[in-house]
Parts: C-alpha cells; structure tokens; sequence
C-alpha cells in the first residue's frame, strides 16, 4: 500500500537523530571497531531480509512486511551508526592532505553504492522476478547486497589501521571506562550549540529544508510502478534500474556541475 511506503519515511529517523547516541561512539572502543562491526550487523540484517524475500510466498503478507520493516529499523540505527563512525575515523586518523584527497574518494564511493544499489541491484530484482517470482527476485538482489557488505566488512577488519587507543578513555584506568571530566566536557561543548542566537529557527530550517525532496522521492517509485488505472507510468522493476543507474545518475552528475 503506498501510504505503508509512505509511512516507511519514518525509518529515516535514525539519521536525523543520530546524535543523540553519537557520543557512545567516542566512549566506547574505537570508531575502528564501531566501522567493522556495523558493516556485519548490516550485513545480517540484509541477508536476513532476502531470507524473508525467498520465503515471501509461505510467510501470512502482514507478517512478512512487519519482519521486514522491524529488520530495516535495526539497519537503520546500524547504518547511521556506521555514518557517525566513519566521520570519527576519517578526522583522527588522516593528515589534512590524505583528508582533502579522500574527500573525492568518498564521493566516488556514495555514487558508486548509489549506483549500486537503486539501479544495479533494482535491475537484477526486476530481471530474476520475470522467470521467477517478486520474492525470489529481491532475495537475490538483497543477497547480493548482504555479500557486498560482508566482504567489506572482512576486508576493513583486516586493512583498516588501527588507532592507538578509544577516544575520551582515560588512560589511567586498566578497565577502560568513561573518564567524567571527558563526558562533561562533551555534553558542555554540545549544551552550547543550544544556547547560539536564532537556534529554534535554525533547527526548523534544518530538519526541513530537504523535506519536499524526502517526500518526493518516498512516492517517486509508487507513480512509476503503479498501473495507470491507479495513476502510475505502469513501469516494471527492472526498467525502474536502468532509470536509476543511468538517466537518473546522468541526471544527478549534470545537475550537480549545473548548479
């Protein structure tokens, strides 16, 4: 049901709100270790959705969607997470020059998984359910998905330097727990933004600027999927792919150097 879809906006919280627990990352091991094992939650957590996917056609269809949705929330708080961690990871460790030339790095890569996963992988769902069926289809796609992760996540755990040691532990303390003075110092440095001129509008305009986009872009796939006795362009899933992968990425590229 596209008000269902809809609704899924909600699972887009967790980066809206994510720093609410980002201080966690800095207190608790490394933003190294947090990295490595949110790359295997998400990769558990994709496997386990093209598990449901494979077995859609046996499972009751209300079932099915709360499970998928219950597994896309824990994704949800592991990928925003992993966002929190990278940023972390990529301040301390890199010098200002590796800093400034893994920026463009970094940008090549989101193209790349973007590509990747709404026009590569929507292509292969789309192609596997024409000989199979929609369930099959997806649980391919996401397997793969889950694969590709799983791989990172291995690679990272073995390549990815490690630091000397957890942000805001103290040193003196053989059990690593929280150093107070560091805690306190965190939430003053935070308390501060709140108390900056003009922070209600601010925080209005932040959580909102981009709202038409994410509206948008949540029923973009419904118009184009649906039937057109239901207002839709009636397009199949796999051309949906080729959409996203290639005009859409052309588009994005061009608007980007436009603007």
């Amino acid at each position: 049901d596209n008000v269902l879809i809809g609704l899924t906006s909600l699972l887009g919280l967790p980066w809206t709100l994510k720093f609410a627990w980002a201080p966690f990352v800095d207190f608790y091991a490394t933003t190294r270790a947090w990295i490595v094992v949110a790359q295997f939650i998400l990769s558990l957590t994709l496997a386990g959705i093209a598990a449901v996917a494979f077995l859609s056609d046996a499972m009751d269809f209300n079932k099915m969607v709360g499970v998928i949705i219950a597994v896309l929330a824990l994704s949800a708080f592991a990928s925003a997470t992993h966002d929190v961690a990278i940023d972390g990871y990529y301040l301390d460790v890199l010098d200002d020059e590796q800093k400034a030339f893994f920026v463009g790095v970094r940008n090549t890569a989101y193209k790349m998984a973007w590509l990747f996963g709404s026009g590569a992988m929507v292509f292969l769902a789309g192609k596997m359910a024409e000989s199979r069926s929609i369930g099959f289809g997806w649980g391919v796609a996401f397997g793969v998905c889950a694969l590709a992760m799983l791989t990172a996540a291995v690679f990272h755990s073995w390549y990815l330097p490690r630091m000397e040691k957890p942000v805001f532990v103290c040193e003196v303390n053989p059990d690593n727990l929280i150093e107070p003075s560091a805690v306190k110092r965190f939430f003053n440095v935070i308390g501060t933004y709140f108390v900056q001129p003009a922070i209600v509008p601010i925080v209005v305009y932040i959580l909102t600027f981009r709202l038409g986009d994410a509206l948008m872009l949540k029923q973009a796939p419904n118009f184009l999927l649906d039937p057109m006795t239901k207002g839709g362009l009636g397009i199949s899933v796999a051309d949906i792919g080729i959409i996203n992968g290639t005009v859409g990425v052309i588009a994005l590229l061009l608007g980007g150097i436009v603007g």
